[in-house]
């Protein structure tokens, strides 16, 4: 009579591949936020500086760990209730926003409207 092979010995290899999949997997996306994250603080950083009539503040937070990262030249961004008061309203980009505003010029005294100031803005090349 006929008696199959049980199939044991294959069943801890399926787990040890599944399991080196799933670390190789955490650690290409771990090393690829360290990237990404390194580069995006690095564009802030040099918006900072070109911008120098700028403030800037930066946070990044990893949902798993909760580990924060923070740029700042300084400045702390208002409350929500600072916020509503600010004249004019704060822009405020959402993931879903794709497209971003262009530089608007705004006159600094409405008497002298020939002197200019320009919002230093987001543009595509900044993003990457």
């Amino acid at each position: 009579m006929y008696q199959p092979q049980a199939s044991y010995p294959e069943q801890p290899q399926l787990l040890s591949t599944t399991i080196e999949t799933i670390r190789k997997e955490r650690r290409k996306r771990t090393n690829m936020f360290s990237k990404r994250r390194t580069t995006l603080i690095k564009k802030v950083e040099k918006l900072h500086r070109e911008c120098d009539d700028i403030d800037v503040f930066f946070i990044v937070r990893d949902r798993r760990s909760n580990k924060i990262w923070q740029y700042s030249n300084g400045y702390y961004p208002p409350t929500r209730a600072e916020m509503q008061s600010i004249y004019p309203v704060p822009v405020i980009l959402q993931p879903q926003d794709e497209q971003i505003q262009p530089p608007t010029v705004i006159p600094t005294d409405p008497f002298h409207e020939h002197q200019y100031q320009t919002n230093c803005t987001l543009d595509a090349a900044f993003l990457g």
